[in-house]
């Protein structure tokens, strides 16, 4: 993605989150069979506290990141973040964890 295409999406991002800010971006369903609802404004918040945190970490744009995580809000955020970041990431499911492929591959693997 140029840059020109991450500015775009990082500000169409911040309106639409900004607009909406206190609808539901996305609902979760637990394994016990209830839901959790998160605002736009809560997406907006938690991402930024992922993005920070992986700026912490030593990650910048232009690293790659193998996530390995069962679906959660918490890898919903990653994801976030790390597209809000302008970082290439790859979702690896656990049950098809191959170490020698996620870590010839990617600087970084990230267990949610």
């Amino acid at each position: 993605m140029s840059d020109m295409g991450f500015t775009k999406y990082a500000e169409r991002f911040e309106a639409v989150c900004k607009e909406y800010a206190e609808n539901t971006a996305i609902t979760f369903m637990r394994d016990d069979g209830q839901k959790d609802h998160f605002t736009f404004n809560e997406v907006f918040k938690n991402t930024n506290t992922t993005k920070e945190k992986l700026k912490n970490a030593g990650l910048y744009p232009g690293d790659r990141v193998a996530i390995i995580s069962p679906t959660s809000p918490n890898a919903f955020y990653m994801v976030l973040a790390l597209a809000y970041s302008n970082i290439t990431y790859f979702i690896v499911l656990r049950s098809s964890i191959n170490h020698s492929f996620v870590y010839v591959f990617f600087d970084v693997c990230i267990y949610c």
